[in-house]
């Protein structure tokens, strides 16, 4: 009898811990910046007593969540003690490029709403939504084209996010534009963020080597480059949200 309570005992804290910690629901939140409904997946560890420590990722492609297994990677490193507590809240600004619109003079100002719905809008409604007042650090991720719109929201917004993930970032934003003229911008600038970027790409092509360049002569920190792999999205996240921090 005994033997037979213990073996259950140890079913249950073995079907205990092989339950998922990581929740993720569907949300939404209309933008007067964007003029319209987006659509938002939160993808959550347990919040930890000290709400302070809770880290937060924007996630610039609502779309690429199940190709890049995201839940399943965050539970799992999170499980395993290899990244702290985090919420993860991904968006897509418009059905097209991300929200990065490449036509006739008008990308600056559509960079300028997704920058304002970012900072304004979304981070204002995920601390009130968590009710946490001050995360323990943020950053901002993106892939392809969202990787350019990632990094320009972290660009403009260094005050509230400390860091930008870009994957396989693509610089021929449209037929025209080859190399985005937001990039160009940030070239002539004279501001010298504290931004930490991981780069991962897996050919360093004539715009990538022009943009690592940039970042070794515009931050205050080294830019890291590091080469994509199936697990890139963990090493990123092993990299910016780190248990032994």
């Amino acid at each position: 009898m005994n033997r037979f309570f213990i073996a259950i005992c140890l079913c249950f804290t073995y079907l205990m811990a092989c339950k998922s910690t990581t929740k993720q629901q569907a949300d939404s939140l209309y933008s007067r910046h964007l003029q319209q409904k987006i659509d938002l997946q939160i993808i959550s560890t347990t919040i930890p007593d000290k709400k302070n420590e809770m880290n937060l990722l924007f996630f610039n492609n609502i779309n690429l969540l199940d190709d890049l297994k995201a839940k399943k990677i965050i539970d799992s490193l999170f499980k395993s003690k290899q990244i702290q507590p985090i919420i993860l809240v991904a968006f897509t600004a418009s059905n097209s490029n991300n929200g990065l619109e490449e036509i006739d003079g008008t990308e600056g100002k559509q960079y300028k709403k997704l920058n304002d719905f970012v900072a304004d809008e979304l981070y204002m409604y995920v601390k009130k939504k968590t009710a946490i007042r001050k995360f323990n650090s943020v950053g901002i991720y993106g892939k392809d084209k969202a990787a350019i719109g990632a990094y320009d929201i972290g660009w403009n917004n260094d005050e509230k996010i400390q860091m930008v993930g870009m994957q396989d970032p693509n610089f021929k934003l449209s037929a025209t534009l080859t190399y985005s003229s937001v990039l160009k911008t940030i070239e002539l600038s004279r501001k010298r963020p504290t931004l930490k970027i991981w780069l991962a790409t897996n050919t360093l092509d004539s715009n990538s080597m022009r943009f690592t360049t940039m970042l070794n002569t515009k931050l205050k920190r080294e830019a890291t480059t590091l080469l994509t792999s199936n697990n890139s999205f963990a090493n990123f996240l092993i990299w910016a949200f780190p248990a032994s921090r």
